[in-house]
């Protein structure tokens, strides 16, 4: 498929997964949902609307990790937080733009896990 074909959430989702990767150091990043990935983990999701011939939407990160402590699930929120908060990226196929970036605290169903919530509001358009 070539760039021209692919739909402009496709290319958010493609970057979007990059960048979260070369912002937190971890390699184990996905979109929402994936039964062989390590820890410590992003899972992300995008909630889409259009307005114009923009994307508007909310990015929400899961951040997990299998450890006793939440020390590094922290240290990955905070290190979003501050990497990603007001981020641009402008390339031939897209421009992007995070802000309103945020933490919450995310309910652990599985006593085993360490979870953080992290959102951002976004925007993107066809470049």
């Amino acid at each position: 498929m070539t760039e021209s074909n692919v739909s402009l959430i496709e290319l958010f989702k493609r970057a979007i997964c990059q960048k979260l990767k070369e912002a937190s150091g971890i390699n184990e990043v996905f979109y929402e949902h994936s039964r062989m990935a390590g820890y410590p983990r992003i899972r992300y999701i995008a909630t889409v609307w259009t307005s114009d011939s923009a994307l508007k939407g909310t990015l929400s990160c899961t951040v997990a990790d299998n450890k006793e402590s939440s020390t590094e699930v922290d240290r990955i929120v905070n290190t979003l937080l501050r990497e990603l908060e007001g981020f641009s990226s402008c390339s031939d196929n897209l421009l992007y733009y995070l802000y309103s970036g945020r933490s919450d605290p995310k309910e652990e169903s599985d006593e085993t896990l360490r979870e953080r919530l992290v959102t951002f509001e976004f925007m993107a358009m066809g470049g």
